[in-house]
């Protein structure tokens, strides 16, 4: 068993050289592993890297959500191994005396590494000790990247709480190219590295740890809301009570309480609010409105969503991302609200059945939504199909037409002479979603989506997990 700490392979080397053959050499500290095959090869010597801290270290699952390993199964888990330790300290049997007998005053730190390092008589540890009447410093959570610009001009200071991946390689280029509407002040992260990485890149002054600094300040405009979705609700209540514009990604909320929190936060403060339904800003679909804002009768819309396999574990999947039809289908549930301007009358849904960890019930499904107008729109979710094919379609049957959206690349329309229309690049709109909000800002309507469609893509989405919940009933069995 090696437990020691050195980037130099020869305790490994040497362990093998000890080792009977057919035996077993545990690594548990950190050593380096460049090593021959000859004496795995020759003693058939079985190599075990030890996880630090034992069952359950980096599994989310075990560690963030609570979900323990059966204990007649895996006898030390991460959390038993720390409780055996506890235990052995409370019962004295555990002697760390030793280890704290060396102290000096916080002043004296660099003195106490120099004895660290000293070849011989060197203390295993040292304990810095604080003046029993020093204040305790607040911790600071910010980092000036630049001097902030004083800005005049009537553009939008922005910050940006979660800087991850969707935020940076989409929000942040977008808020560069409308850099005449909008000026990046402030990042927020919880990961302090990835703040700072998005502020150098796109030109904040400010990087900080706490959402707080964000929504607090003075120099902040709008704020922009990019975080996992379990927190967009209370982040987006606490930015609008300080009075400040909020952009916030979708979902609205993953319940009814948060979501009427969220409502009620934007009516009483008045202040320019939307949620990232983008795909009502597409070009293409700007030409579907413009094509069936006059017609005669009801619309069916088909829409098929071709969503790609994820892992059960992803964060999407789990309580923090509310689930895959909560999650994103709420995209849709928006563009058939803005499609056909009406109130739902009726949502139905129904999902597959159980298949095992890999397809989850609420990311495969078909949601049937009927509104006031007599439409009727459908929509087929599904993480099944190959990556080969398209990932959204929409079909559009009205006034003996039919409209055509591929993936947002290429309309086509059947039955009239109408010109296809082809992008050169797909465009789901989060471009002019951002602009139409910029417009807003210095409207009457502080709602560039009525507040009212905002609520009722929300709505639908619950709706839908509420039918899917209670869709697994077994028909009787046939007579006859």
């Amino acid at each position: 068993i090696i437990t020691a700490a050195t980037s130099s392979s020869e305790p490994l080397r040497q362990a093998m050289q000890l080792t009977r053959k057919r035996g077993r050499v545990v690594v548990v500290g950190a050593v380096g592993m460049s090593v021959d095959r000859s004496p795995f090869y020759e003693k058939e010597i079985d190599l075990k890297i030890s996880c630090s801290y034992g069952p359950g270290r980096y599994d989310p699952g075990y560690e963030a959500e609570g979900r323990d390993y059966p204990y007649a199964f895996v006898r030390w888990t991460e959390n038993r191994n720390m409780q055996a330790y506890l235990q052995l300290i409370a019962d004295g049997r555990l002697d760390l005396d030793w280890l704290t007998r060396d102290e000096c005053v916080i002043d004296a730190a660099p003195e106490a590494y120099a004895r660290l390092r000293q070849p011989e008589n060197r203390p295993m540890a040292i304990v810095l000790r604080y003046a029993a009447d020093t204040p305790a410093a607040a911790l600071d959570t910010s980092l000036t990247v630049r001097h902030s610009v004083t800005v005049s001009d009537g553009r939008i200071r922005v910050g940006l709480i979660g800087a991850g991946a969707f935020a940076t390689d989409m929000h942040l280029p977008n808020i560069a190219k409308l850099s005449s509407r909008y000026v990046l002040s402030a990042v927020a992260s919880h990961d302090g590295v990835r703040a700072k990485s998005a502020a150098v890149k796109f030109g904040a002054s400010r990087v900080t740890t706490e959402p707080s600094g964000v929504i607090s300040a003075d120099d902040i405009d709008m704020v922009l809301i990019t975080t996992r979705h379990d927190s967009h609700a209370e982040l987006a209540v606490r930015a609008l009570e300080a009075g400040k514009s909020v952009f916030l990604e979708k979902p609205l909320a993953l319940n009814r309480k948060d979501m009427r929190r969220v409502i009620e936060a934007a009516q009483t403060s008045g202040r320019p609010f939307t949620v990232g339904f983008n795909r009502r800003f597409s070009p293409l679909v700007d030409r579907i409105r413009e094509l069936t804002d006059k017609r005669t009768a009801p619309m069916i819309i088909d829409y098929q969503m071709n969503a790609g396999l994820l892992p059960s574990d992803h964060w999407t999947q789990t309580s923090v991302g509310g689930g895959r039809n909560i999650g994103e289908a709420c995209h849709i549930y928006d563009l058939f609200t803005c499609l056909t301007g009406a109130k739902v009358r009726r949502v139905q849904a129904d999902t597959i059945g159980a298949t095992g960890t890999s397809q989850r019930q609420n990311g495969n499904f078909v949601a049937v939504i009927s509104f006031d107008d007599g439409s009727v729109c459908t929509l087929t979710y599904t993480g099944m199909g190959s990556k080969r094919h398209p990932k959204e379609q929409m079909r559009v049957y009205c006034d003996e037409s039919v409209i055509v959206l591929d993936d947002y690349r290429q309309m086509r329309v059947y039955g009239r002479e109408i010109r296809s229309l082809k992008l050169r690049q797909q465009d789901k709109g989060h471009l002019a979603h951002l602009r139409a909000f910029a417009d807003h800002s210095t409207a009457d309507s502080p709602y560039v989506i009525p507040l009212w469609q905002l609520v009722q893509a929300t709505e639908i989405s619950f709706e839908v997990e509420d039918r899917m919940a209670g869709s697994i009933t077994e028909m009787p069995p046939a007579r006859g």
